[in-house]
């Protein structure tokens, strides 16, 4: 089933996993996607869940992705508290009473920054491979001139930047992404998943990606928040899982990630990617939390 949720600026759409008679109820849990992506990508992993639990899920596409139409001038997205601003504004309509919360990556981050704005709303928080550095990573991010340096240098920004936008059809982008660059892990369901979401059609029969570039490579460079904040002020149970190559959560922080509460666990034989790599296992862990609380 799709959602579209009125906020201050536009409109949030999602996707929710129900039987009918519960598409009425609150959401059990509420999922936001990594930079680039959108909610379809992860279909795979979530309607499992919600079969499991017997309880409606919810997933959403953030601002300046997919289907959601909110302001995504990516010379204002020098920070990710705009997408939990967003994620707070929306939980207060559509899970009044709370929910559990989880991302991957940008998404779970994110997420993570939501529960330290509404800490009512958040029963539990579920986070893969959230991206999260030690604390002089961010105090050099909100230097005044890194914003605009880390959109021209940082390697993904430019990589992000870069990427080819319009394709004849979601076939073409299935043939020429399966089995390359980021997406080399992704099982064929879930990059079709992707691009149905992920790209817009267009007038003349073409589709073109749903973030652009630009927005997507300021995602990257935009880091002017502070998740280490966030986690020394979660009260309620938590899970990460990182991956074993290439994690965006750093090492060092699973003290402190320990301290407040969080069960972290690195999945052996994955990458950042590891919602794709193994659904299986994120499923688990979702199912596991949501239970829990």
């Amino acid at each position: 089933m799709r959602l579209v949720q009125t906020l201050a600026e536009g409109t949030m759409a999602g996707l929710k996993w129900a039987t009918p008679s519960q598409m009425d109820q609150a959401p059990a849990l509420v999922f936001f996607h990594a930079n680039g992506f959108c909610a379809s990508t992860y279909r795979q992993m979530l309607q499992p869940v919600a079969e499991a639990i017997g309880r409606p899920i919810a997933a959403f596409d953030l601002r300046g992705h997919g289907r959601t139409h909110l302001r995504d001038d990516p010379d204002r997205q020098d920070n990710w508290n705009r997408f939990a601003r967003d994620i707070a504004a929306l939980l207060a309509q559509i899970a009044p009473e709370g929910t559990v919360l989880a991302g991957h990556s940008m998404g779970g981050t994110s997420s993570l920054l939501a529960s330290a704005l509404r800490p009512d709303l958040v029963k539990g928080l579920c986070l893969f491979d959230p991206v999260l550095a030690p604390a002089p990573f961010y105090f050099y991010a909100h230097m005044p001139w890194v914003f605009g340096l880390w959109r021209s240098q940082f390697p993904l920004a430019k990589a992000a930047g870069r990427r080819r936008a319009v394709f004849p059809s979601r076939q073409a982008v299935l043939e020429a992404y399966t089995g390359r660059g980021a997406f080399k892990s992704w099982p064929t369901a879930m990059l079709a998943d992707y691009c149905e979401d992920g790209f817009t059609d267009m007038a003349d029969g073409q589709v073109r990606l749903s973030c652009a570039p630009a927005f997507e490579a300021a995602c990257f460079a935009g880091q002017r928040h502070y998740p280490l904040q966030a986690i020394k002020a979660l009260k309620v149970p938590g899970r990460l899982l990182r991956g074993a190559r290439h994690s965006t959560t750093v090492a060092t922080l699973i003290p402190l990630l320990t301290r407040s509460g969080i069960q972290v666990d690195t999945i052996p034989e994955t990458s950042h990617f590891l919602p794709m790599e193994k659904s299986d296992v994120c499923a688990s862990a979702l199912i596991e939390l949501i239970q829990a609380v």
